[in-house]
């Protein structure tokens, strides 16, 4: 394998990460944990001219014209038989891996295409290689004693990108969005300052779905709301109330959504563009399809999310149905700039382990935002509080309708989570917010005001269930 005309620093990163197996790359990174210093640089020195072309192809948006591809063929070439020759060469190549890849800036020559766009893999030659170099910024929390860190991986070491391999990321494909801007977060002398609205909405909210027989089981197939124009009532009230309080996020739980309140918000957002916000609107459900459409500023389209797992719902006589969805093997995440990767699993997504590992390992999502429709929740706090050792942050809400799935007929006691990367003052990372109006839904509005303080490297979670006329 060699270098092509066009090709970038970053098609030689994917090429020097794609001589290592699995096998040899944990192996290298567990026999040189503890390398000093002296030994790095004497390898340093020894691919010095081969660094040089890295470091000055910066001023190209680090492409290599002929001759330096043809020099780092060469490379390449004498690399490849040298590790064939003498397994210790995987040794040097392992270090060089690392400082070719911290010679080359995080790529943000973004200019001309919008304030999001779906990003392709910075390297061409993923094809080739099965491997995909994308970039990634480190979330604004400390993330040193980060399980990631102590992973004997190339990614534990790389500081301005990710590398996956393609293969580890099946049955799932990796599906990355950049958002080229930031104003997320509140900046303080010591840190920063979250504000974030959970609203359950509603207990009231009918589901309008249709059992279907099928050879391989039963199913339901949702087609929306019935009660449509109470529900987008009661949505747009409340996104109201929380937009002009300036919220950076607002989450609204699955299902009761329409194109109706997904036109309005935009419009409403469209007039305040200077309010900085991200919004989670409520998903809509109907051609076999479940989809979340999440918002930002002056109401752009961040993204839109098909959910790939399906709900099992169990009736009162013991029956279960199986949500039918259209089948979708996507993991889409949001590189952004505050919050290092975001990921958006859609309810029973969160909890199905596979899912959730490829979420988090492969596409290294940093803060996990869940909205759901669940008769439980228990299952939920379980696995949010699997990120403590990640040191993500995580969100989850819930909805008070789900009640009319449930076998009890009872508004879940838990309707929403904050995850906080470490514990503090001997919390829980895990913050379980009960609402505070005894389960008897009112004409008032209700969401969850939580604010999410990171101060002096300590996180603190302030919340409130605020309900207004």
């Amino acid at each position: 394998m060699k270098l092509e005309e066009n090709s970038s620093a970053f098609d030689l990163l994917a090429f020097l990460c794609s001589v290592f197996t699995k096998e040899k790359e944990r192996e290298c990174a567990e026999m040189r944990s503890t390398v000093v210093e002296e030994t790095v640089q004497k390898m340093v020195e020894q691919y010095k001219n081969l660094i040089a072309l890295v470091l000055n192809a910066s001023a190209n948006e680090y492409r290599f014209n002929s001759e330096e591809i043809q020099c780092i063929n060469d490379y390449l070439q004498k690399i490849d038989e040298n590790c064939k020759k003498n397994t210790a060469e995987f040794g040097q190549l392992y270090f060089l891996t690392i400082e070719i890849e911290h010679c080359i800036e995080r790529f943000a020559n973004w200019q001309g295409r919008g304030v999001v766009f779906p990003i392709a893999p910075l390297n061409s030659n993923y094809i080739e290689t099965n491997i995909y170099i994308y970039p990634h910024y480190p979330p604004a929390w400390n993330v040193d004693k980060s399980e990631r860190k102590r992973c004997r991986t190339f990614n534990a070491k790389f500081e301005n990108h990710v590398m996956i391999r393609k293969d580890d990321v099946s049955p799932f494909e990796i599906s990355m969005n950049y958002w080229n801007d930031e104003g997320l977060l509140q900046r303080t002398d010591n840190g920063w300052k979250l504000k974030v609205a959970l609203s359950p909405v509603m207990d009231y909210a009918q589901i309008d779905a249709e059992k279907v027989e099928e050879e391989y089981g039963k199913s339901k197939r949702v087609n929306g709301i019935k009660n449509k124009e109470e529900v987008e009532e009661r949505v747009l009230r409340i996104f109201d109330a929380v937009f002009e309080k300036q919220y950076g996020i607002i989450v609204f739980p699955e299902m009761l959504g329409s194109e109706d309140i997904l036109e309005a918000i935009k419009e409403k957002m469209r007039m305040h563009p200077e309010i900085y916000s991200f919004v989670l609107l409520p998903t809509i459900c109907g051609s076999e399809r479940n989809v979340l459409v999440i918002l930002g500023p002056g109401g752009v389209e961040l993204m839109h999310k098909d959910k790939g797992t399906a709900f099992i719902e169990e009736d009162e006589y013991g029956e279960s149905y199986r949500e039918r969805l259209q089948y979708n093997n996507q993991i889409e995440l949001l590189i952004t700039k505050e919050l290092g990767n975001i990921a958006f699993p859609i309810c029973a997504e969160l909890l199905e382990p596979m899912y959730y590992s490829k979420m988090m390992e492969e596409g290294h999502a940093d803060f996990i935002i869940t909205p759901s429709f669940s008769p439980g929740y228990q299952a939920f706090i379980k696995t949010l509080k699997k990120g403590e050792a990640a040191m993500t942050l995580g969100l989850w809400v819930n909805c008070c309708s789900a009640k009319n799935v449930s076998r009890n007929g009872k508004v879940p006691e838990v309707l929403a989570a904050v995850q906080i990367p470490t514990n503090t003052n001997d919390d829980e990372c895990v913050q379980q917010i009960k609402p505070q109006c005894d389960f008897a839904c009112s004409d008032e509005i209700c969401y969850f005001d939580i604010k999410i303080v990171y101060q002096n490297k300590r996180f603190y979670v302030q919340f409130e269930h605020c309900m207004c006329a």
